[in-house]
């Protein structure tokens, strides 16, 4: 028998107070972009602050490895709370050298961020970091196979040629040295090619260890916390390990333990560091990749006006042109992202089969509880109607409510059986 061309859903499916609820869900949503945006601006400038700052007659605070230590214990002690809250097991999911790969590569990348503070100022950091997308696309082509757009590679291309505009239009090089104003300027180009080559180290390691990261999730069942957990915990070892051998461990804490306004800098630091990350993840889980890009595109834009004001930084209207040049087109592919998705609704709305973009924004709104058991039924209905709706205006069984949220939890909850496990990086 066929289907009825206009179908209304069951009323089970429909959302009971969802205007309510909405409204509580974007407050929400505002005090969360607000909290992420300003952990992430402070990180910045406390960051700036510990690399740049004379403590007393023993001058700058020289050991990268120790904040990067610091900041992953904290991160460990943190995932470590939240796996048994949840009743996570504590035992690794994969081979041990794949957190080792990740490890490696993410305390180098961050190594060479605070080093690179020491040679170029902090809004020439910030810009260079902002080209990460160039070596995340290309690890993305060679590890996991991945295509992308001509669109992206022109947003990836305009952001190289802004940084270059900025580099070579205007004093890139730090004035943070003693003695700054009697350097030549042969030392001033010579800090400017060894914050250059750190930046590049940094942007080649931490799109390595963002690609892998994201292959290590699509192999194995894992948990953000799980993850987080065993990658901060082995860089943790690491970074100790590198203290030890690089003999810094014992001058590191008695720098620190001599001027303890340095210990609150990095509390800071460490503190804002792992905020920032539960609430990116949180962030891409509850509202999509798509607002995060936004915030943090938003809060690059803002370190670098506020790092100008508190450090007297100097920006000339050739770095002005090419940093306008790398906000414009990262804000240009951020509402590029929004008209795709205001695409994909409109589908949805005149009861197309749901793209995998909206099956995908259905998942994340289910994640967002984290599926332990509990599940926000108001805010799932919409999407349900949606999906309920295009099944049976084609012809298709209807879905029942209960099987789609039990088939979205399987496919989830790393802690529910699957009937389709995930491949082995392995094979």
């Amino acid at each position: 028998m066929p289907a009825p061309k206009h179908c209304v859903p069951p009323d089970s499916l429909k959302p009971s107070g969802c205007s309510d609820f909405l409204h509580l869900r974007n407050c929400k949503m505002v005090a969360c972009m607000a909290t992420l945006l300003l952990s992430l601006i402070f990180y910045g400038i406390a960051q700036e602050r510990i690399m740049t700052h004379d403590y007393g007659e023993d001058g700058k605070f020289q050991s990268s490895l120790l904040l990067v230590f610091v900041n992953r214990s904290t991160t460990v002690l943190v995932a470590c709370t939240a796996l048994l809250l949840r009743g996570e097991p504590l035992w690794p999911t994969a081979p041990m050298h794949y957190y080792v790969a990740v490890s490696f590569t993410n305390i180098l990348a961050s190594a060479c961020q605070f080093e690179a503070l020491k040679y170029v100022s902090f809004p020439v950091q910030t810009l260079v970091k902002c080209g990460k997308m160039i070596p995340v696309m290309l690890w993305g082509s060679l590890i996991m196979n991945k295509t992308y757009k001509l669109a992206d590679y022109v947003v990836g291309l305009t952001v190289m040629l802004g940084c270059s505009v900025f580099l070579l239009t205007g004093e890139v090089a730090t004035k943070h040295h003693k003695g700054s104003h009697d350097r030549s300027a042969s030392d001033a180009e010579f800090d400017s090619v060894v914050g250059a080559v750190l930046l590049l180290i940094h942007l080649a390691c931490d799109g390595f260890a963002s690609t892998f990261q994201d292959k290590l999730f699509g192999g194995f069942q894992m948990s953000f916390y799980a993850m987080t957990f065993h990658v901060t915990g082995v860089s943790s070892l690491l970074s100790l390990t590198g203290l030890i051998v690089k003999c810094e461990l014992v001058h590191s804490i008695s720098f620190v333990y001599k001027h303890s306004e340095i210990a609150m800098d990095i509390l800071g630091l460490a503190l804002a560091a792992t905020t920032s990350q539960l609430l990116i993840s949180y962030t891409i889980r509850a509202y999509g990749a798509l607002l995060f890009a936004t915030v943090q595109t938003t809060r690059q834009f803002l370190s670098i006006l506020i790092s100008c004001v508190l450090f007297s930084h100097i920006i000339t209207t050739g770095q002005a042109a090419g940093t306008a040049m790398v906000f414009g087109a990262l804000f240009y592919k951020a509402l590029q992202r929004r008209s795709k998705n205001k695409t994909d609704c409109h589908n949805a709305d005149n009861h197309q089969i749901p793209t995998s973009s909206s099956t995908q924004e259905l998942q994340a709104l289910i994640k967002q509880d984290d599926m332990i058991g509990e599940l926000n039924l108001p805010l799932l209905s919409p999407k349900l109607d949606q999906i309920s709706t295009s099944a049976l205006t084609s012809n298709v069984a209807p879905v029942d409510a209960k099987d789609l949220i039990d088939v979205g939890a399987r496919s989830l909850n790393p802690l529910l059986p699957s009937p389709s496990p995930r491949g082995n990086l392995s094979t």
